[in-house]
């Protein structure tokens, strides 16, 4: 856990240029629980598809290559660079911006239009917890480390010890503040014997002070430098750019000990300089990347009526209940446990039994009976509805035994559980009577309270928003001292979004577009003619 991080700044943004229809979508904000709504062929698939894809590549750790015909993005269903790209744009690279934790993402692609993969211009990391920039460039073979002090956030750190009362902070920091002045008026050639003396005693006054402030030069305005070596093929990023740091530290050794023997400063040594001095802050920041997206996971139930069939097989990969079902037996959660009891509660919620059973036949399917009391009845004999909530509560069970369990999770989890895993589901109101579509809202608010597991959901259910505005005025989530987890952002039929803010009384401050809320007040219009 050593550098680890846990400040959680709880923002979620995406954006993209000349993907799909949209010559630019700008970076929108997305929530725990965010639902997508709005007019068809307005975009909410496409910003499900850009997610789907930015995940795929960075779990593939493959960063030169983009990937559209994956197995794992099959749902996407994009397959090809020409599908991906805008029709009608004169420009040849698509751009995806992601935004997630304090990292700000930007990858550019380009390729032929016939190929399943893009190739990766840039792969840029921007930390805004320490303005540190990783960027690489395959087709260059080149990677970078970059990093911009801004003068205002230095000073205002400084004033913060200054006020804090401790007699020996105070006397060390009044030290420094003299050293900082002689170099200033000394007007000291950066990279000469003696600039270096001034930095060294500097930096050890800082590791004395105890890392309070977070600069390790003399902070300047437009102070800056940019460190670029041979791109390295890796499986991580953090491997990448930890070679380079070791490469830039051993640069820098050289070049420092040539010149206190007298020689001149290379061209490139502020660069070495910046990265032999902010060593320690690189490094957490990588570990932090690379903690938190080997723990980032995304699950995707796409709007695929399930089969009405009495055997689930295995190998069915296109329906997502046997696939469930498989998931959740291999886990081998057994009655009584939590994600069990998850299942059963809202198996009788939702009217659809007491209890179920599952039965593996031959290592080939699996047979799922519901248990009405004394009764068993095959899942085949059961509704569609049923089969869509079924569906629906097997991937949840599997994502809170997970979340439950130790072995299931990743060891940053434990300590800021709340971003980590995302349910995106298409339509979960497919085959649902309206009391149904509204018991959604919540079930989605329960897993999330309980389990802090988030959920992306397109939808075109008037009912389930409703219920979300019933839940946000009875628990009074717009309250000051509360948080809201409900998102609602719609997607208008011209391709320009809008997120609807909640009011206290849960009601909408913005409105809708056209044909979803007011399209029942029309109707009861029209019959009152």
């Amino acid at each position: 856990m050593k550098n680890i991080s846990l400040n959680y700044l709880g923002m979620n943004k995406i954006g993209f240029q000349n993907f799909r229809k949209f010559h630019n979508f700008p970076e929108l904000e997305y929530g725990p629980i965010t639902f997508l709504v709005g007019a068809n062929n307005s975009g909410k698939s496409t910003m499900v598809k850009a997610l789907l894809l930015i995940y795929n590549y960075l779990k593939s750790n493959n960063y030169s290559r983009f990937y559209f015909g994956s197995n794992v993005i099959q749902d996407a269903n994009i397959f090809t660079f020409g599908r991906a790209k805008n029709k009608s744009s004169r420009e040849k690279s698509i751009i995806f911006s992601f935004s997630f934790n304090r990292y700000r993402l930007e990858i550019q692609i380009g390729g032929e239009e016939d190929m399943t993969f893009a190739r990766v211009y840039s792969f840029k990391m921007i930390d805004d917890d320490t303005n540190i920039t990783f960027e690489l460039k395959p087709i260059e073979e080149t990677a970078y480390i970059s990093r911009t002090h801004k003068a205002s956030e230095y000073i205002n750190k400084e004033d913060n010890i200054k006020n804090d009362g401790n007699e020996l902070e105070s006397k060390l920091i009044i030290q420094r503040s003299e050293l900082q002045n002689q170099l200033k008026e000394g007007n000291l050639k950066k990279g000469s014997k003696q600039y270096l003396l001034y930095i060294d005693q500097i930096n050890k006054l800082n590791d004395k002070i105890g890392g309070l402030v977070n600069n390790y030069y003399v902070a300047t305005k437009d102070q800056m430098y940019k460190i670029s070596y041979d791109y390295i093929n890796s499986d991580s990023i953090k491997n990448i750019f930890s070679l380079i740091i070791a490469f830039s530290l051993h640069d820098h050794e050289v070049q420092y000990n040539l010149i206190q023997k007298g020689n001149t400063a290379s061209a490139n040594f502020n660069n070495l300089r910046g990265i032999k001095e902010d060593e320690k802050i690189i490094e957490s920041s990588l570990q932090n990347f690379s903690s938190i997206f080997e723990a980032l996971k995304i699950d995707y139930i796409a709007a695929n009526p399930a089969k009405q069939t009495t055997l689930f097989l295995v190998r069915d990969t296109y329906n997502i209940l046997a696939q469930a079902l498989h998931e959740f037996n291999q886990r081998r959660i057994l009655k009584g446990q939590p994600a069990y009891l998850f299942i059963e509660k809202w198996m009788r919620l939702f009217g659809i039994g007491d209890s179920f059973e599952i039965t593996m036949h031959g290592g080939e399917a699996y047979e799922l009976n519901i248990i009405e009391g004394r009764s068993k009845i095959p899942m085949a004999d059961k509704g569609m509805g049923s089969l869509q909530i079924m569906m629906i509560l097997f991937k949840i069970a599997v994502s809170i035994n997970n979340k439950l369990s130790n072995n299931g999770r990743h060891f940053i989890e434990i300590f800021i559980p709340e971003i980590f895993k995302t349910i995106i589901i298409e339509e979960p109101e497919l085959n649902l009577h309206p009391a149904y579509q509204s018991l959604l809202a919540d079930l989605f608010f329960e897993v999330h309270s309980e389990y802090k597991i988030n959920f992306i959901i397109e939808t075109h259910s008037e009912y389930l928003i409703r219920k979300t505005q019933l839940i946000v005025k009875d628990k009074e989530l717009e309250a000051s001292s509360n948080e809201n987890p409900f998102c609602v952002l719609y997607f208008g039929s011209d391709l320009k979004q809008w997120k609807m803010s909640y009011r206290e009384d849960g009601k909408f401050i913005e409105e809708f577009g056209t044909g979803f809320f007011d399209e029942t007040r029309k109707i009861v219009k029209k019959m009152m003619e």
